[in-house]
């Protein structure tokens, strides 16, 4: 069995995978979330987190103060129920790849997710977060947050039941850009669409950002 890393993963492997389709800038369906109404628990809190956005140099810092001044506090007023915000989550799945079973595994720098019934760890990410690294360093992170989504996806495993969907984002500074993965054709002939939003800048938008990552927690609760 070979191994894949997502923070290593290429758009022709993923496309090995599954046949991929994106569909770039797409409006549905990031519009009707973003029309998606915030509790006034939230919206206090948001303002908080908003002010100490506007005041301080995303551009400069590193990806660490980044996370925790920025990233993570809106994911954590996206909670609801037992939906939980999770740092550092490790990801695995197994593919064929080439005739070959091929384990795709990686790191999240954070999820949305509900937790165990053991308490302090995750069960499958409703919303995946890729946070890209800049500088020298920097890479495109579109792929590593759409092997994500594929893991998330886990088709070729009893996936039969489609379409299946899993919604993720990757971030860049303060800027955050999602993605809405959705499967067909189940294990006998699976295919991943992609339908991307447009980019949102938190330092501006974070209304916006926070009503989108609650509605796509507030769907996956309904739905479960």
């Amino acid at each position: 069995m070979s191994t894949l890393s997502l923070g290593q993963i290429t758009l022709e492997q993923l496309a090995r995978l599954a046949p991929l389709e994106a569909h770039p800038l797409t409006t549905a369906p990031w519009e009707d979330f973003e029309a998606a109404p915030l509790t006034p628990d939230q919206e206090q809190q948001l303002a908080w987190v908003s002010a100490r956005i506007r005041t301080f140099h995303t551009t400069r810092a590193n990806e660490s103060t980044l996370w925790a001044r920025a990233i993570y506090p809106l994911l954590v007023l996206a909670e609801q129920g037992d939906v939980r915000a999770w740092s550092q989550v490790t990801l695995r799945a197994t593919f064929t790849l080439d005739g070959e079973a091929t384990d795709l595994v990686g790191v999240a720098d954070g999820v949305l997710a509900r937790e165990g019934g053991l308490g302090g760890e995750p069960k499958p990410p409703l919303l995946l977060v890729v946070e890209a690294k800049r500088a020298v360093d920097a890479v495109d992170p579109a792929p590593q947050l759409l092997g994500a989504l594929y893991i998330a996806l886990r088709f070729g495993h009893g996936a039969d039941v489609a379409p299946r969907v899993s919604f993720g984002c990757y971030t860049v500074g303060d800027t955050w850009t999602f993605a809405r993965a959705t499967l067909t054709g189940g294990e006998a002939a699976p295919r991943v669409t992609v339908d991307w939003s447009r980019e949102y800048t938190e330092r501006n938008e974070a209304g916006a950002i926070l009503r989108i990552l609650s509605a796509i927690v507030r769907g996956a609760v309904a739905a479960a």
